[in-house]
């Protein structure tokens, strides 16, 4: 059985990330994505995304264990924890661009859903969670679970959201 799981290493990418986010938005940063610039981080992620099972069969030929990725100091730890930045920034940026220039427009839905995003993204976790212990004995495919809860996660967050964006207070903060 697994449980998402909040990693205390991955806290410092969050909020580097989240502080990005600010950042490009009061710069306007996404109205100047340079598409060459975006291919580049495109094209490493790509070799990124290649390199990782060459790193597992390199790693696998030497040791009996792949456990060095998963953490404490070594190689394999210190190789994942570059990996995984330089494929999602490519891929991230890739799919910025993309909806920027192909899937630019808005209706009631989107709207709500764009004023929602931030308190979403704050209360998504525990639901995620709730409804991995609640499903967790459901006898039924993988992709299926995985499926309900991302439906029904995203659907009670975002009431949950709209809910909490008619408090006044709360709306001047989320």
């Amino acid at each position: 059985l697994y449980i998402h799981d909040f990693s205390l290493g991955y806290f410092p990418q969050y909020i580097i990330l989240f502080l990005l986010g600010i950042i490009a938005y009061r710069n306007k940063w996404l109205n100047k994505m340079d598409s060459k610039i975006v291919s580049l981080y495109y094209k490493v992620s790509l070799i990124s995304i290649l390199t990782m099972p060459g790193m597992f069969f390199i790693v696998s030929t030497y040791s009996s264990s792949l456990e060095g990725f998963y953490g404490g100091f070594t190689l394999e730890s210190l190789y994942y924890s570059f990996w995984e930045p330089f494929t999602y920034i490519g891929v991230i940026l890739k799919i910025l661009y993309y909806f920027q220039k192909r899937l630019n427009y808005n209706n009631s839905f989107l709207h709500i859903t764009s004023r929602s995003s931030y308190s979403i993204y704050i209360i998504q976790a525990p639901i995620i969670v709730s409804l991995q212990l609640l499903l967790k004995n459901l006898d039924v495919d993988i992709l299926f679970k995985v499926l309900l809860v991302v439906l029904v996660t995203f659907t009670v967050s975002l009431f949950l959201s709209v809910f909490l964006l008619k408090i006044p207070k709360l709306n001047k903060i989320i």
